[in-house]
């Protein structure tokens, strides 16, 4: 019995380093269809799904991904109280942008591309060394709202 654990432990942990996990995301693309000779433009939303692939995690990203998890603070004895759901369902709420961190440094690894426009509308790519400094470059979800 215990060897069989092992060798599933085993083939789970090489699955992983050699293939990685991946999941899908429903998302949506703005597409600009033009007409009347294109004089006129119209905005469509088109829905798309996004593949991404966790792979094997450098050192710097288990780093990275440790100093996140260490600030979640799970109380594990709330967890085993007889309110476990609600205590469970106010953790989420708490660490929501926690959770959506520790994806997104899976997802990206070490390496931080962000697209910006330069001069003349030309797209330039910066690399950035932390989450933080991604959440100051990329637009956050309220000034998305706003455009």
């Amino acid at each position: 019995m215990e060897k069989d654990k092992l060798k599933q432990e085993r083939a789970e942990l090489n699955s992983l380093i050699h293939q990685g996990v991946s999941f899908e995301v429903q998302d949506v693309e703005v597409q600009c269809k033009s007409y009347f000779f294109g004089l006129k433009r119209k905005k469509v939303l088109v829905p798309i799904t996004r593949k991404f692939i966790i792979e094997e995690p450098t050192l710097g990203t288990l780093d990275r991904l440790s100093a996140e998890w260490l600030e979640m603070a799970i109380d594990e004895e709330e967890l085993k109280g007889d309110d476990s759901i609600v205590q469970a369902k106010k953790m989420t709420q708490r660490h929501a942008l926690r959770f959506a961190r520790v994806v997104a440094l899976a997802v990206m690894g070490s390496s931080y591309m962000i697209p910006t426009i330069g001069k003349g509308n030309v797209v330039r790519y910066i690399q950035v060394g932390t989450v933080e400094s991604i959440q100051s470059v990329a637009p956050s979800g309220s000034e998305r709202r706003k455009a």
